[in-house]
């Protein structure tokens, strides 16, 4: 070999060398850190105080990695996350259990991070310690874990003290149990229109929220399994209309609350409802009791997750009356027993492709920017190295949170936080831009105009300039395209602006748009004719208010419905503001007699 070879090489071992003694990286300590962490958590953590040190340094490792993390450190972020949120769970567990259920969530089962990251800050952990203890005994871990989306579902769903019920009208049907739901999923999953397996908990909420006997499940199953189209339940069964317009008792009602007695006696739309509910959740289609009020009375229908070639999304129309198409119906969310807009549930049909690591990471970077949010200390692992310039603040925030919603656009959690940072009066308006923009973009594909709303109220009123406020509802106004009740319900935010800045001529005449575009068919033309007469009533103007008040009762709409639910309708309400005002002014107000 030639000497200026061998020199060469021996520069080259050095350049090598020297190569490799570069500083670690920060993601290695935190690595190590972490390996600590959850050795010291499978052995000691039934000391309380082993449990008050681990919580704050896994805090403040997912900080970190909040400030400094990439796509490229999701590995990590996951494991940090994981063990955070398990070791939120175990630690429910009495102490001398606490380790055992530790090692049990954090071994290398799909249970265990499934469990973690579909659990939300509403779900009490001290009720998933006892839903999972229970299943355990019944039916032991090998069991549970071809499940793992099953059983979370069914955990963060009756997590309650009490047993999960519906209520429908008079009848109050409850869930059988956690055993015998387990045992009927699990052992029919084959027959399951969608399956169990791999269908995301986050939308078997849906189905383990189920209500009624195994026996009807299991008659449901028979008669209806493989049905696409279940929402068609809800008008093959006979609308009981002597109850309905007389108010005689349902046959239902008095020969026993089941599936089989709805279909051989009928009932009214809440037993429709029920019924193709309960038969969709029976053979494995995430389905929701959906209810609201129109201009009459209230109504129930059935939503559905309706399968379009790969994709699926979530019928809200069949048993939806036309009166109520242009209403936003509510359901409960079966995990938080909050109630939801529908609308919602059409963000949730984007799970359908959100595959589980995707759902994971979005959730985990979530909890970074939570962490981040309320401020939390950062701890020690070598960041300082870093080059990587921190993420600080509700710009931080923001980018987090960006990044989540990208990978799962159907969480929640995530739009929560862009939501708490529009009320924030100091957000710069080009991130106002953006995010509207992406906002408006997102809900018109869904159709969710009520979420729509939900998103720009706080931004809007945190905004000081009046007329900049006017402006921004008009934008949101422009993008409320089917929907009447939320149209009129801007409308009428918009006219307390209005009244606000003293022009009463203009509130006036956003009164006036709810009545003639919604007059029989939201209650918020109630409330636009009622205060559209207390500002001509304020002013003096008796002969206008009359006016204005023959006009809308000559437009009113009579009820088709028995007295027992017709005295809130917007003809009856109307009507009898109409004779008040009449009496109280001696004026005369044609068709209020």
């Amino acid at each position: 070999m030639k000497p200026g070879w061998i020199v060469l090489g021996v520069l080259a071992i050095v350049w090598s060398g020297v190569a490799n003694a570069q500083p670690a990286r920060w993601q290695d300590e935190a690595e190590r850190r972490l390996s600590d962490i959850r050795e010291r958590a499978g052995a000691e953590l039934g000391d309380p105080a082993v449990q008050r040190e681990l919580k704050p340094d896994l805090d403040g490792m997912l900080t970190v990695m909040g400030k400094l993390g990439s796509p490229r450190d999701e590995n990590l972020l996951l494991d940090i996350a994981e063990t955070r949120r398990i070791l939120t769970i175990a630690t429910t567990a009495p102490d001398a259990e606490a380790a055992d259920w530790y090692r049990y969530l954090a071994d290398e089962s799909k249970l265990g991070r499934t469990l973690a990251f579909v659990r939300s800050p509403e779900d009490e952990p001290v009720g998933v310690i006892r839903v999972l203890r229970e299943l355990r005994d019944e039916f032991g871990d090998s069991a549970l874990d071809e499940f793992p989306e099953l059983v979370a579902a069914i955990c963060v769903v009756h997590d309650g003290e009490e047993l999960f019920a519906r209520q429908v009208n008079e009848n109050r049907p409850r869930t059988p149990g956690v055993v015998p739901l387990f045992d009927f999923f699990s052992a029919n999953e084959d027959r399951m229109l969608f399956g169990v397996r791999e269908v995301p908990a986050e939308l078997l909420i849906y189905v383990v929220d189920i209500v009624g006997d195994i026996e009807e499940f299991e008659w449901a199953l028979d008669n209806y399994e493989g049905d696409q189209l279940v929402g068609r339940l809800f008008r093959d069964i006979e609308y009981d209309r002597e109850h309905a317009e007389n108010g005689t008792p349902k046959d239902v009602t008095r020969h026993g609350y089941t599936l089989p007695g709805i279909q051989q006696f009928g009932g009214v739309c809440a037993d429709q409802a029920h019924f193709a509910v309960t038969v969709g959740k029976s053979i494995g289609v995430p389905t929701a009791y959906v209810t609201a009020v129109g201009g009459e009375v209230g109504h129930a229908w059935v939503g559905f997750l309706q399968a379009e070639g790969r994709n699926a999304f979530w019928n809200l129309n069949i048993g939806r009356y036309d009166e109520y198409q242009g209403v936003v119906g509510d359901v409960l969310d079966p995990q938080t027993r909050s109630t939801i807009g529908d609308d919602e549930l059409s963000l949730l049909s984007k799970l359908t492709r959100v595959n589980r690591n995707q759902r994971f990471e979005a959730a985990a970077w979530l909890d970074t920017a939570a962490l981040l949010q309320r401020g939390a200390r950062t701890i020690d692992v070598g960041q300082s190295r870093s080059r990587t310039t921190p993420r600080e603040g509700q710009a931080g925030v923001l980018e987090l949170a960006e990044r989540s919603l990208r990978k799962n656009p159907a969480d929640r959690r995530g739009w929560n936080i862009v939501r708490t940072a529009f009320a924030d009066p100091d957000m710069p308006m080009d991130d106002r831009t953006r995010w509207s923009q992406i906002i408006i973009r997102l809900c018109q594909e869904a159709n969710a105009e009520q979420f729509l709303v939900s998103m720009f109220k706080p931004m809007i009123e945190s905004m000081e300039d009046p007329r900049a406020r006017i402006t921004a509802w008009e934008r949101a106004l422009g993008a409320v395209r089917t929907k009447k009740d939320v149209r009129a319900r801007i409308r009428m935010l918009q006219a307390e602006e209005f009244k606000k800045q003293g022009d009463n001529h203009r509130a006036f005449l956003a009164y006036q748009d709810v009545v003639d575009t919604s007059l029989n068919d939201t209650r918020e033309s109630q409330y636009a004719v009622s205060a559209a007469v207390a500002m001509l009533e304020e002013s003096g103007k008796h002969a206008e208010a009359a006016r204005f008040l023959t006009s809308v009762l000559a437009r009113l709409e009579s009820p088709r419905y028995a007295e027992p639910f017709e005295s809130s309708s917007n003809y009856n309400v109307i009507r009898r503001l109409a004779a008040n005002y009449s009496v109280k002014h001696n004026v005369s107000i044609g068709g209020s007699g």
